[in-house]
């Protein structure tokens, strides 16, 4: 009878019984921690692309917004609509990297289309430039990554830019699409 005793007073668990419940933790854990990480990943993505879409949306106002200002100093100024096309182009010039109805066709990971617009993640083929508007465009947006470069249509609409975010993620946007049809930007009545 007292060995009986000896053997129930024991308490705990044996060594086998330990190193199966840490395999088991080892298993369940090599199985969670690379899902989480990919959902990290995915929202610092869709976050990359959200801020690029602000930038677009940003910068297609201030291009109108430009525009519309130096069309009408420029028609006060001239005679012509040729001559006003030629000040608002050059005012456009001076903002963005370039001027033009098409952005350039990009390859990548297609993350969202967007009318005629679409955003990439790890695009390849980027275009090279430097935008005097980036900081102002950046700025309006709200944003804390970098806006390394955009490109305008002839009424101010983004039809090309590449941001950078500050988690390290690369979002490019292209419109093919004619974009100076898109928009409608009235212009005041000049004396």
């Amino acid at each position: 009878m007292p060995r009986r005793r000896k053997y129930e007073s024991r308490k705990g668990f044996t060594l086998v019984e330990m190193i199966v419940v840490l395999l088991i933790l080892a298993v369940v854990t090599s199985m969670a921690v690379p899902a989480f990480s990919r959902q990290i990943n995915d929202a610092k993505e869709k976050k990359a692309v959200t801020e690029a879409q602000g930038c677009v949306t940003a910068g297609t106002g201030l291009g109108a917004q430009l525009y519309s200002e130096a069309r009408s100093t420029a028609l006060q100024s001239v005679s012509t609509d040729a001559n006003a096309s030629d000040a608002v182009s050059a005012a456009l010039t001076g903002w963005a990297s370039s001027v033009t109805d098409k952005g350039p066709t990009l390859t990548g990971d297609l993350a969202l289309t967007e009318g005629q617009g679409q955003y990439y993640l790890k695009p390849g083929q980027l275009q090279g430039g430097n935008a005097a508007g980036a900081d102002e465009l950046k700025a309006a947006a709200g944003v804390d990554g970098t806006v390394e470069d955009f490109w305008c249509s002839g009424t101010g609409q983004i039809v090309y830019l590449r941001y950078f975010s500050a988690d390290g993620i690369l979002v490019a946007y292209t419109n093919n699409g004619t974009s100076g049809s898109n928009i409608a930007i009235p212009t005041p009545d000049v004396p």
